[in-house]
């Protein structure tokens, strides 16, 4: 979870076997097709997660629950390798018309925390790490193929 941002960006663990696997077979991959792969299967995980906090939101008008949306996490100097995606409330970081979502989420000091995306992101956990493994999968077996028919 970014600081100061109403967001929820899906973090995986893998164990180390695991990861010594996947990354032995993604340096057989281009870059770009990796990063694509990242990018798709991020995608996927998020919109299980953000499904899941539209469900928990706290409903009043419904205005917070339809803004509730996945956006590509954006590379930044700091972030410079990150590929993926992150569940977003209206303009995210306390921007837009739904600004009040990180209020909810994190509370303020006349208020106590709500959170509902934060939730939402621990109880789509294993749904949402198996539709990443899943895309991964699919991507890498059909990078394999692409890549061999060349």
């Amino acid at each position: 979870m970014a600081s100061g941002s109403n967001a929820v960006d899906i973090m995986t663990v893998i164990d180390e076997a695991s990861l010594k696997r996947l990354y032995t077979k993604l340096q057989m991959i281009p870059k770009k097709a990796a990063n694509k792969m990242a990018g798709q299967a991020g995608r996927a995980a998020a919109k299980i997660v953000a499904e899941k906090a539209r469900q928990l939101v706290p409903v009043q008008y419904g205005t917070l629950q339809n803004s509730i949306k996945v956006r590509a996490v954006a590379r930044t100097k700091r972030y410079k390798g990150m590929v993926g995606a992150a569940v977003r409330t209206g303009g995210g970081e306390f921007r837009g018309e739904t600004y009040y979502g990180g209020m909810i989420e994190f509370g303020t000091k006349h208020m106590p925390h709500q959170s509902f995306l934060r939730h939402a992101a621990l109880l789509a956990r294993p749904q949402a790490m198996s539709a990443w493994a899943a895309v991964i999968k699919q991507a890498m077996a059909a990078t394999a193929r692409e890549v061999r028919s060349k």
